[in-house]
């Protein structure tokens, strides 16, 4: 079954069955069982909720790496890998460089270590060390 998008690409928020993406390029699920996806095209960071209501997280629309307020500030061009660490920032792999969204701000990557047996610390070393952020996928077994 679809969680949200309409199968056209596009960019509304909404209910899941009237939302639309712009090839979405990763995804994560926070503490909450919340979905942020990288939604490359439209140059943002979604999230759904359990419930199915999309909205945007991140990104104005315009394609730039500009840090700052989330929503009215932050640009991000074709974001695509995409992981929430056990503190709930999302951290994003956008062209060129690794974006934290944490509380109401995007900044460059500058957080703490992260703990050595963390999923999070893997995959943000693994990005960090990567000279290439395109086309990452990760598989998760449990």
């Amino acid at each position: 079954s679809t969680l949200a998008g309409t199968g056209v690409q596009g960019y509304q928020d909404g209910e899941g069955t009237v939302s639309q993406f712009n090839k979405p390029r990763g995804l994560a699920v926070d503490g909450d069982g919340n979905v942020i996806v990288a939604d490359a095209q439209n140059h943002r960071i979604r999230q759904i909720t359990p419930q199915g209501h999309v909205i945007t997280l991140a990104g104005t629309g315009d394609v730039g790496h500009q840090d700052g307020d989330r929503v009215t500030t932050a640009q991000f061009s074709r974001p695509s890998g995409i992981t929430v660490d056990e503190k709930g920032n999302v951290l994003v792999s956008d062209t060129s460089c690794i974006r934290c969204v944490a509380s109401d701000v995007v900044t460059p990557l500058g957080l703490p270590p992260l703990p050595p047996s963390s999923f999070a610390s893997d995959i943000q070393r693994y990005l960090i060390d990567s000279s290439s952020f395109q086309d990452v996928c990760f598989v998760v077994e449990q």
